[in-house]
Parts: structure tokens; C-alpha cells; sequence
């Protein structure tokens, strides 16, 4: 088990550094096709015009903050539409301003609706940042230290004795899935198949055991 002393500091990070352009793509066929070509999966950011301050919010705010800028152009095909864009009509947008997700092969894999805060679009698009290899994770875990269960945009909850944590997912490789709490235990470390689940304990500074998981 990698001690991740540098993920829990990196996460601070991305505030000091520049925020990355993004090639948005302003029609879905054109994105679609690179989707397709690259592998990567397609990120659409349906918004308004100035009327919706929401929309001029997370924009401003989230979409072109450096660490959120950065998973888009490095991970994503991004494309931008507008609440005047016919285009927008083909998708299942309820308000804006709404994200949502497709594999490669055009399976909608998750969708937000309004304006999302930094720490919740980062841990949505970290989620997805691997391509379309995540469809198919299990979303329900059991163990003996409680029942853990994916909400979506990257939020997981652990029910416990009659109580319920909430976890926001912050950071994924190809061994973990790393969620973080404002409860104790704060940092988790969840395999996505199950096995061997860890605990960051911040006085020694290492991961150690805290429940064998399955998926349920």
C-alpha cells in the first residue's frame, strides 16, 4: 500500500497555479467524432446568457478554475451549448446550467443539474477522468464496518449503526478510489472491485486496514 502523503497536499495545490485554457467544442457532431477518435469521454456544459447568473457563476467560478480547467483540457472532450443552441433540444437538460457525460460509444453516463460548487465538479470529473473504464464499477459495497453506496457527482455515502457519513470523491488511481469526510475516519481508500479497504491515520501518516469490502 502507497503511502499518499503528496495527494492530501496536492489537493491544495491547484488554487496557486494558472488556470489551463479549454478548447471548448461548440457543436456535439464535431465532439462527438473525437470522442469517438480519442477514447476520452465527452464533457457538455449546457448554459444561458448573461440572464442566468448561475450559469455566469459556475462558469467564472468553477469551470475556469485551475484544478477543474485543467481535468477538462487534459481528460475530456469538452463542448459548450447555449440555451439557444437547437443542438441542446437532443439532450435531457431539465435547467441550466447542467454537465453531463458520455463514453466514447455515446452512453450518457452521469448529468448534473444547476451550478455545482468547486470541491463537487472536481470529484465528478476526477471520477471520469479514466475514459469509459468506470461504467461498469459496482456502486454498492458491503463490509463490516458499514454499507457504502455511490449517489453520483462523485458523492458516497456509509451507512453505519443506524448513522450515515457522507464522502466526496477526490482523487482516484488505478488501486483506489479516495474519499474524503469532514467525520472521522476523514480519508478512505476504496478498491473499485472491492477487497482491502484503508484509513489515513494522521498521527503515524500512513494508510492503515479498515474493512474488507465486496460489491453488494
Amino acid at each position: 500500500m502507497r503511502v499518499r502523503i503528496l495527494l492530501l497536499l496536492l489537493v491544495l495545490l491547484p488554487a496557486f497555479a494558472p488556470a489551463q485554457e479549454v478548447a471548448w467544442h461548440r457543436s456535439l457532431e464535431p465532439a462527438r467524432q473525437e470522442s469517438r477518435e480519442t477514447g476520452q469521454n465527452l464533457l457538455v456544459y449546457v448554459t444561458a446568457g448573461a440572464w442566468c447568473r448561475p450559469c455566469q457563476w459556475m462558469r467564472e467560478t468553477v469551470l475556469e478554475s485551475p484544478a477543474v480547467s485543467r481535468l477538462i483540457a487534459e481528460h475530456y472532450t469538452p463542448v459548450m451549448l447555449y440555451d439557444y443552441d437547437p443542438e441542446h433540444l437532443e439532450l435531457p437538460v431539465e435547467a441550466y446550467p447542467s454537465l453531463l457525460i458520455y463514453s466514447p460509444a455515446g452512453e450518457l453516463i452521469e448529468i448534473t443539474t444547476g451550478p455545482r460548487t468547486l470541491p463537487e465538479a472536481e470529484a465528478l470529473l476526477v471520477r471520469y477522468q479514466e475514459g469509459s473504464e468506470v461504467v461498469g464499477e459496482p456502486r454498492r459495497f458491503i463490509s463490516d464496518r458499514g454499507r457504502f453506496v455511490y449517489l453520483g457527482e462523485g458523492v458516497w455515502q456509509r451507512q453505519t449503526g443506524g448513522r450515515t457519513v457522507r464522502y466526496l470523491e477526490y482523487d482516484r488511481d488505478q488501486e483506489f478510489i479516495y474519499l474524503e469526510s469532514e467525520e472521522e475516519p476523514r480519508f478512505l481508500a476504496l478498491p473499485p472491485q472491492g477487497g482491502e479497504m484503508w484509513q489515513w491515520d494522521p498521527v503515524t501518516e500512513t494508510w492503515e486496514d479498515f474493512a474488507e469490502t465486496a460489491p453488494e
